[in-house]
């Protein structure tokens, strides 16, 4: 198993990091905002509230395609989908091979409290390192 923080690195670098200009600083501002929802709050409902903003289709075509090509509709956030494909590539790392991008599957796999802290550890690594590389204003 790989460490978080070097998990996170690797997602900026390998997915978000090729976004363009907009939707970079789009993820760096969720990065900020959903692990402080996530900390303050709870996991699952940043977990929904995310879903409800990326769209279950969006993040599900990421997983599947493996960021490589996805149709973007406009309903769906891809700052929120990203964000949301980045906690699935972690949870795969972990061993969760059985999540395939939608809500459910996601949800099923943090009713065991002992991912949860574990993934609040790669989010706030996601916040740190899409904080140090990607440009702001």
């Amino acid at each position: 198993m790989t460490d978080a923080a070097e998990l996170a690195l690797d997602f900026i670098n390998k997915h978000v990091l090729k976004l363009d200009e907009e939707e970079r600083k789009g993820f760096r501002s969720r990065s900020r905002q959903l692990y402080s929802m996530a900390y303050f709050e709870n996991l699952k409902s940043t977990i929904a509230f995310a879903y409800s903003k990326a769209k279950e289709y969006y993040v599900k075509s990421l997983v599947q395609s493996g960021a490589k090509s996805v149709d973007v509709k406009k309903d769906g956030r891809k700052d929120y989908a990203y964000y949301l494909f980045g906690i699935i590539e972690f949870l795969k790392n972990e061993g969760y091979n059985d999540v395939d991008g939608s809500i459910d599957s996601l949800m099923k796999i943090i009713e065991d409290k002992s991912i949860e802290n574990k993934i609040l550890n790669y989010m706030k690594w996601l916040k740190y390192f899409a904080d140090a590389k990607i440009e702001s204003e």
